[in-house]
């Protein structure tokens, strides 16, 4: 048999148990199939014929009463995951024929979304009327997804079949990841100068403050040449101004998970916690004045700058959401960024899932740079190498266990 008669029969299993045959269906087909295997050894045929009979007759009817409605409502656009979210939808009958037993849901879901009330189901519609229902789905896990429209049926007569129109249109379903709310954290940090820092700030919200005038010195350029100080004090006079000082924090998220792992039902815990904890960093200091810099290479490069209004803390929340798991060294990718600018960095956060000699090298590049470090690893294990000793230059390193930041155990860190 070919590869594509294989999937054919897949994909018509797959519409018959999740969509067309509702449970009590399937139930009374596995009596009716039962039934006929025990007339094999006892003829008799009276109770396999009727329960067959039941089953045809209430497949023809549901045929010919499928719902020829319209359905109106979209799904949200981005949810977050782990919550339950509902969409409104209307359903309007544009004919003069009567429908039984209507309900509505969403069918070929992928498994990091599931649908809760499936059965909740309307009396009757009559023609020309309308009517609204809802569907409550929830996410499992971040990350984007291309799921169908709702989908109208009906489970006339008997409740054990399901006919409705196919939705047309799959919805892009963005499910950001989830995390706690943090109070406090601790992240000691210095304003440093940021070279070219007129650009840089008007960018960033912040422009050179004026803070008087002086004598005209040679070099000075004449664009600050003030002339109504010049006309005063019957000197060359110029405007100076406040140099550039602001904080600048680097985020540094890890995201190896070595090739012989294998992700569950939820992803890879510590990932999924590394993600989280990121994410309650990235919200505690956006509320603050700070500019922070995001790196993350999973398996692709990611650089992102926000705070300050320069960008909407949601965008890195969408960022998040469709980073995975690398394969290989992610450093090897974010070291070089990273580097560059560590000169104008205050502090540097780093979120690891192990602790290693590269890791280590990675964080005393940092710290023989200037900058100020913390450091959280995510592990259920112990880690690959001993850290306590290495906190004497490293400063703290906080390890957290993936449930606690699932179950929201962090208020302050």
């Amino acid at each position: 048999m070919k590869l594509s008669s294989l999937g054919t029969l897949g994909g018509s299993a797959r519409w018959l148990f999740s969509f067309k045959l509702t449970m009590l269906a399937r139930h009374l087909a596995a009596g009716t199939f039962a039934a006929w295997l025990m007339t094999v050894a006892t003829p008799y045929f009276a109770l396999p014929m009727a329960l067959t009979i039941v089953l045809i007759l209430a497949g023809i009817v549901n045929l010919i009463f499928r719902p020829r409605v319209l359905v109106k409502g979209n799904l949200p656009a981005r949810v977050m995951a782990g919550k339950e979210f509902s969409f409104r939808c209307e359903i309007i009958n544009p004919g003069r024929m009567s429908f039984y037993d209507l309900g509505l849901g969403c069918f070929g879901l992928p498994r990091e979304v599931e649908q809760l009330h499936r059965e909740r189901l309307a009396g009757c519609l009559a023609g020309g009327g309308s009517v609204e229902m809802q569907v409550h789905l929830r996410s499992l896990r971040r990350g984007q997804y291309q799921i169908g429209g709702p989908r109208c049926f009906t489970t006339f007569p008997l409740n054990l079949f399901r006919s409705g129109r196919r939705a047309v249109c799959k919805h892009s379903l963005l499910v950001l990841p989830s995390f706690p709310q943090l109070n406090n954290l601790s992240l000691p940090m210095q304003k440093r100068y940021q070279p070219g820092g007129i650009t840089l700030a008007s960018n960033v919200g912040e422009s050179a403050e004026y803070i008087g005038n002086r004598e005209y010195r040679a070099g000075d350029s004449p664009r600050r040449i003030d002339t109504r100080a010049w006309a005063r004090l019957a000197c060359p006079a110029v405007k100076e101004y406040q140099q550039e000082y602001f904080c600048h924090v680097a985020i540094v998220m890890d995201t190896f998970i070595p090739r012989r792992r294998r992700a569950g039902k939820e992803g890879f815990a510590e990932l999924e916690g590394a993600v989280s904890l990121t994410a309650a960093l990235s919200d505690f200091m956006s509320r603050g004045e700070e500019i922070i810099d995001f790196f993350a290479a999973g398996p692709e490069l990611y650089s992102f700058r926000y705070g300050r209004h320069t960008s909407q803390l949601d965008t890195l929340l969408e960022i998040l959401a469709c980073i995975g798991p690398s394969r290989e060294n992610p450093f090897v990718k974010i070291a070089p960024v990273l580097f560059d600018e560590l000169a104008v960095t205050s502090a540097v956060v780093f979120v690891l899932l192990d602790w290693d000699e590269y890791r280590k090298k990675l964080i005393r590049r940092a710290v023989e740079s200037g900058c100020d470090v913390r450091v959280f690893i995510i592990r259920d294990k112990a880690a690959s190498l001993d850290y306590e000793s290495d906190q004497s230059w490293a400063g703290e390193i906080t390890v957290l266990k993936p449930s606690q930041i699932r179950e929201g155990e962090l208020s302050g860190l």
